[in-house]
């Protein structure tokens, strides 16, 4: 995930003459991923109360979760405020 990641970001910082590092952005999102990936295991632990119950086996849940995580910071290249909206 993370080589693909840092492929897509350099791509798209060509495209758009960021300035920001593509592998300091893959590597935050494959923190990210990471942590989300450890949902499951925290959901049977005590903070299971504070976890959204539609995660455990929702494939659509599951999915909304991973786009927002692979879209999110694509626009870190650009900028490192304002991000969000590029």
């Amino acid at each position: 995930m993370e080589g693909k990641t840092q492929t897509l970001l350099g791509a798209i910082k060509e495209f758009t003459g960021g300035q920001r590092d593509e592998r300091v952005i893959a590597l935050e999102m494959r923190d990210r991923l990471a942590a989300a990936l450890r949902l499951p295991v925290l959901m049977k632990g005590e903070v299971s109360a504070s976890l959204p119950s539609e995660l455990d086996d929702d494939p659509v849940a599951w999915g909304v979760l991973f786009g927002w995580l692979f879209v999110h910071d694509l626009g870190k290249v650009v900028a490192e405020t304002g991000f969000e909206e590029q």
